[in-house]
């Protein structure tokens, strides 16, 4: 039976809405925040950089391909298509592959007034490994001389992400992206165990983690924006039952009287919640050797921003100072109400998640050995046409 609106279901959606915009009024006459006139443009030279995944799951392997771009006066790309092992937490790290991708794109730029990335700086900083439990960080500690192995392991990242930005700035970006999964792995996790004890699985996916760490840190080198199209933040909102947004278009409606072009730049809260236990070798690790994350986890400079009249509104997050200087650079770049190097990086990801769609299909069609068949099922073909 077809299900159809009915008179009962109009109404209590109409009474929810009416009561929701009275709570939204009466909490934006309590705010006394105000929003700020947009200044005159600023040229700038900015690039913009997106990513891009995609993943087959078969009965006894994972496919799967990450990309990303930075796009601007050059075109920075990496991506990789490779299988996941351990088969756990795969959506996780899946999508941290291809936000170290993004952000290794744009740590290879040079010579440039301003990176765009999509998304939240604070989203970034604060996301944890795919494990955050006290007991994981503790059996590493036992099964090995996790300090010494860290930092080992953070040496040679460093000439590995030299070897990674040569060869995508000389066009030979082709080969793995992750040391974690590399041959070195074998040999750094053989050196640093504690006798016979081991737990690979977990550290594949820590190292995992501190190659993203790293990335991050590295892109945190240049002036960077994120700017967020979607965002469910309380700054100026102490319930749970609203988010910031509707509260801003009540407060531009009071003040202008229309949804005008403006913005209201303000100081994160709440970032300080590191997603890391405390005091563990891991977390000192970690604020020891990042300082561009560890300066930044309670400095995040932040705007809500409006770039055209009845346009969207939008989070910026930034490690410089949110000011009419930087929001005159943005401003700039203005196309349709966003910018253009973010619809640039989103263009070209769309069409590189493509080109990998293609490369994983093909890859797949070349394993045409009877012996493979066993591992190449996939359950869903059942109910698939």
């Amino acid at each position: 039976m077809l299900f159809r609106l009915s008179d009962r279901i109009l109404k209590e959606f109409s009474e929810k809405l009416d009561e929701t915009l009275r709570v939204v009024e009466r909490i934006a006459d309590k705010i006394d925040k105000k929003w700020l006139e947009l200044p005159k443009p600023i040229k700038c030279k900015a690039y913009g950089v997106d990513g891009s995944k995609g993943c087959e799951r078969f009965s006894g392997v994972v496919l799967y391909a990450v990309s990303g771009v930075a796009v601007g006066d050059e075109l920075f790309e990496l991506h990789d298509v490779t299988t996941l092992k351990p088969y756990k937490h795969i959506d996780e790290r899946i999508r941290l592959h291809m936000s170290l991708m993004e952000l290794r794109a744009g740590a290879m730029v040079d010579d440039v007034d301003l990176i765009l990335l999509d998304g939240t700086l604070s989203g970034f900083i604060i996301r944890p490994p795919v494990y955050a439990e006290k007991n994981t960080y503790k059996n590493l500690e036992n099964c090995y001389e996790l300090s010494n192995l860290l930092n080992e392991f953070l040496e040679l990242l460093e000439l590995w992400w030299d070897d990674i930005k040569k060869d995508v700035k000389e066009g030979r970006g082709r080969r793995e992206t992750l040391l974690s999964r590399s041959k070195y792995f074998e040999k750094i996790e053989k050196s640093y165990r504690k006798g016979n004890n081991q737990d690979r699985e977990n550290l594949v996916v820590l190292l995992e983690y501190i190659e993203y760490l790293h990335a991050l840190n590295k892109v945190l080198d240049k002036d960077v924006a994120f700017v967020a199209k979607s965002f469910y933040t309380n700054e100026f909102v102490d319930s749970q039952e609203l988010t910031d947004t509707p509260i801003l278009e009540m407060l531009a409606l009071k003040q202008f009287g229309e949804e005008k072009a403006a913005y209201i730049p303000f100081k994160r809260k709440n970032t300080e919640k590191w997603s890391l236990e405390p005091e563990t070798t891991l977390s000192k690790f970690i604020l020891k050797k990042f300082k561009n994350i560890k300066n930044i986890i309670n400095n995040i400079n932040a705007a809500f921003l409006r770039l055209i009249d009845y346009g969207n509104i939008y989070l910026v997050e930034s490690n410089r100072k949110v000011d009419d200087e930087l929001i005159g650079m943005l401003i700039s770049l203005e196309a349709d109400g966003y910018l253009l190097p973010l619809i640039h990086a989103h263009r070209y990801a769309e069409i590189k998640r493509k080109e990998l769609k293609q490369m994983m299909l093909a890859l797949i069609s070349a394993m045409n050995n009877p012996r493979y068949r066993l591992l190449l099922k996939k359950g869903r073909e059942a109910i698939e046409d």
